[in-house]
Order: structure tokens, then sequence, then C-alpha cells
């Protein structure tokens, strides 16, 4: 049995709206007095008013946020550095923020779960427009909740793109990334060493916001869950399950896998042990991530993962996730709407993460010696497997794709090349034979 950490989880009055206005009343120099009285009447009845109304919540994962004034000067070159890239489309970050501020106004949730990578690759800069950003939507009346990713803190290849070089700038160490973030996160709940922390959205709906994340003395891709992890986390459960409240977790690696593709860097160390956890706290069966960039649920044992697709990679998919008071739960992945977008962005954008993949396999077709026709048609097919896998629309048992004349031009090689055997495995797996755009989850046992 793990033992319990001590101290009471800090639940904000009860609302996280209020800690938010409070914080900035501090800012704006309004008295806190008055502050809290007229906030406590706003809360309890508000509380008193919307028991039984659904709570929404707005997921979005992997912004790979870049200033833009590091890599606007740059004559292209970081253009091109993208398009030998994994199709994140970085240089059009001021766009992409812009976007998403307009999405999340339009959907106006209950709160906001940024689930790690925020940043391109570290930058001080970067971190600090993205907070300035946030500030607004918290200023708004939307909540904002983070949790660090591989690629936030301590990160060593943080730079900017001038004329036709590239040079380092700051990064943020653990200290920094709490400093900018404050305001979003809750700091301290878990020790010193990790970013966890809980936060009460309702009586009933708890968030357990798990930093395991590597960072220290510098970034993995993949997660730990270490053991101060599991004594903290197990404190949440248990105190939820004491208050009755259902506990929905938030990671950047994947707690389970998701595919027989996925690397060991994708993943969290020791992730079982939390995956156990939370089936055996009864009241925990749903863990919210990242990290993949393609947007996948996975399931086992009961318990399921949702990887929501990376915002920075076309179609730009975020989720929103609908959750009653009974424990059902509703979610959706969306994809970034035109009308909030520059105008063609979304043509653009498709037609670039298309050039990035074929980009990649179009030297081996050639060093292979294939005839010009066959390389065109499967690098055609590569280019739209792979946009219908990343965006979450691709199927496994849809017919076209093994009956697409490529597919047996790529069986032929599969020997030859790691993507052939990703593009010929794929079709068929029983792990993408249904939608990863939604997901409806029953009443839990035990749900109000």
């Amino acid at each position: 049995m793990i033992p319990a950490a001590s101290g009471k989880i800090r639940t904000m009055g009860d609302d996280p709206v209020l800690l938010h206005e409070l914080w900035r009343t501090r800012k704006s120099g309004i008295a806190p007095g008055l502050a809290v009285v007229l906030l406590a009447v706003i809360f309890l009845f508000g509380t008193a008013m919307g028991d039984e109304a659904p709570l929404k919540l707005m997921i979005v994962s992997d912004i790979h946020y870049l200033a833009p004034s590091l890599y606007e000067n740059s004559d292209g070159l970081f253009e091109n550095v993208m398009k030998r890239a994994d199709g994140k489309m970085t240089h059009y970050s001021r766009e992409l923020l812009e976007g998403l501020m307009w999405e999340a106004r339009h959907q106006h949730p209950d709160a906001m779960i940024v689930s790690g990578d925020l940043s391109f690759n570290g930058e001080k800069e970067s971190h600090l427009e993205l907070a300035e950003a946030f500030e607004k939507l918290s200023a708004e009346g939307i909540p904002v909740w983070v949790i660090p990713g591989n690629h936030d803190i301590n990160y060593p290849y943080a730079g900017q793109y001038i004329e036709d070089r590239y040079e380092p700038v700051p990064n943020v160490s653990p200290k920094e990334f709490r400093d900018i973030y404050n305001p979003f996160m809750i700091p301290d709940q878990a020790g010193k060493n990790h970013m966890s922390y809980a936060i009460k959205l309702r009586d009933w709906l708890w968030l357990a916001m798990c930093d395991a994340s590597i960072y220290d003395p510098l970034p993995a891709s993949g997660g730990l869950y270490t053991g101060e992890n599991a004594t903290w986390l197990q404190a949440v459960l248990d105190e939820a399950k004491a208050a009755g409240a259902q506990v929905i977790t938030v990671t950047h690696q994947s707690l389970i896998p998701h595919t027989a593709f996925m690397l060991s860097a994708m993943t969290i160390e020791n992730g079982s042990l939390m995956a156990e956890q939370m089936r055996l706290s009864g009241n925990a069966r749903l863990n919210l991530s990242g990290h993949l960039h393609i947007q996948h649920i996975s399931e086992a044992d009961g318990l399921y993962d949702i990887a929501t697709g990376a915002f920075s990679v076309p179609p730009f998919r975020y989720g929103m996730l609908t959750v009653r008071e009974n424990g059902a739960a509703e979610y959706e992945a969306r994809a970034l709407c035109e009308a909030h977008m520059p105008q063609d962005m979304a043509r653009l954008a498709k037609n670039w993460f298309e050039a990035t993949v074929k980009a990649k396999e179009r030297a081996l077709l050639e060093a292979l010696g294939l005839p010009e026709e066959n390389r065109e048609r499967m690098l055609e097919y590569a280019a739209k497997l792979n946009h219908a896998y990343f965006s979450g629309d691709f199927v496994s048992t849809d017919p076209v794709w093994t009956e697409d004349p490529a597919f047996r031009l790529w069986t032929e090689i599969r020997e030859k090349d790691s993507m052939a055997r990703y593009l010929t495995e794929l079709p068929g797996s029983f792990e993408n034979a249904r939608s990863a755009l939604r997901l409806a989850l029953p009443v839990m046992n035990g749900g109000r």
C-alpha cells in the first residue's frame, strides 16, 4: 500500500475561477477584502444555480509556440528547417496562437487544460509570451491550467534564427517555469522535484495534473512516474474518493501505449503503477495526454488515455470534454476553425504536412531505383495516410488503404525501409479500428 501524503489539497475556494480573480485583484490594486466578498457572493449563487450543469473542458497539447521575434528575421532559414521536421507549423506561431485564443473565446469552456510542450524548444521569451496570452483568457473568465512537457524546461536547443544563422537564447529552469506560469499552476503540492497539483473544479470533479516529465539535469522524451508522484496521486485519489468525487488525470506522455509503432520514449516509465492506482481507486478511469502529436484514444482494462493531437500540427487539433456529475463523459476532437485562421491557411497547412512526409522518403525511393510514376504514387499514399493518422481520421479497417495500388508497392520494399513497414502494417491494425475523434464514457459506478 502506498502511504498517503500529508496535507490537504488546495481547492481555491472550491472554484478555480476564484483563484484567478483574486490574482487579478492583486495585480490591479482592488482591495482584496472587497474582492473576496464580491466573489464569494458570485461563487455561492453560481454554485447553487449550477450544480447539475455539466462541466466543459478544452484540452490543448503540444502548442510548441515560438516567439515570432525569434524567427521572423531568418530570411527563410527557419521555414527551411521546419520543412525537414515533423509537420509542425511553428513558423506560423503567431497565427496559431491567435486562432487558439479565438477558439477558446468561442467555446468558452469552464477551463482550458494544456498538457505540456507549450514552447518550441524551451525559449524563455516564448514562455513569457504564452503566459501573457493565458493571462488574457483568465481575465475573460477562462481559467488555464498547465503542466510542462519534455520541450519546456532546461531544453538545450533554445534558439533564434537571424538571417542565415542560428543563435542560442535563454531557456528556463524549473524555478523559472514555475514563476512564469504561477497563475496557471498550484506549485509545491507534490514536492520540490515535480510540478504536480490537484484542482477541485467542482465538488464532484477533480483534476490531477501529474508532472511525469524528465527535465533535470537535461530533458528526456519519455516520462518517469516516481515514488514521489505515486505518493502524491494516492493522496489525491483517497481524498477525492472520501469526498465522493471522480478524478481525471492529466500527463504529457501517454499513460498506456497507443500503438505498436509507439516508442518507449512516448510513454511514462512505471506508468503501469499509476494506471493500477487509478483502477483500484474506483473513481478515476480517464487520463488526458499529448506528446504523440497524433490524435488517438487507447483503452486497457477499463482505463482510457486520450492523446489529443498536437495543436502545432495540421489540422491543429484540440479536444472538448464534457463531464456530468454522474460520471458520464463525452470527448470530441476538433480542428481549429478556418474562420479563426488566415485565409486559405487550412489548405496550405494540409499541403505543408504532406510535403514534409514526402521529403523524408523521396531520396530513399530514388536510391532504390523505382520508376518515377511508382515513386510519386507511393509518396502520395504515404502523405495521405499519415495526414489521416495524425489527424485522427484514420480507420485501419477501411479497405481504401489496402486496395490502393500504392499499398502493394510499399509492401514490396517493406524489408528495406522502416517507413514501408509502418505504412503496410498500419492498415488492418486492430488498435486503429475505431474513431480516434470521439469517446463516450457511461455513468461511473458510484456517480451521483
